[in-house]
């Protein structure tokens, strides 16, 4: 067994390396978050100072609802929470570091 995989089934296995993909669904700018709809019908949170952004938008502040996304997961004090997107359409685009000099 799994000691990181969820004891609840409906929750996701966050050691799966495959990106999640859905669409923003909210902003709440004041507040400092937002939620994705996931494909898969859920609705993730996400903390717009916490969350990585890249892609076509490369800062929570520009994010839309309705944007597509791929998303990375992780264990938030609530249950699963969203901690990187990449935004545009596709599978998850890893940004390139640099070659140090």
């Amino acid at each position: 067994m799994n000691p990181s995989a969820p004891s609840n089934p409906d929750e996701p296995d966050l050691t799966d390396t495959n990106a999640w993909a859905g669409r923003v669904r909210t902003i709440e700018p004041s507040r400092e978050r937002g939620t994705i709809q996931a494909r898969d019908g859920r609705v993730l949170p996400f903390h717009t100072g916490l969350v990585h952004v890249s892609g076509m938008v490369t800062r929570s502040g520009d994010l839309k609802p309705g944007m597509p996304v791929t998303f990375d997961l992780s264990h938030g004090p609530e249950g699963p929470m969203v901690v990187r997107l990449w935004v545009g359409e596709g599978e998850w685009q890893t940004p390139r570091v640099p070659d140090a000099f």
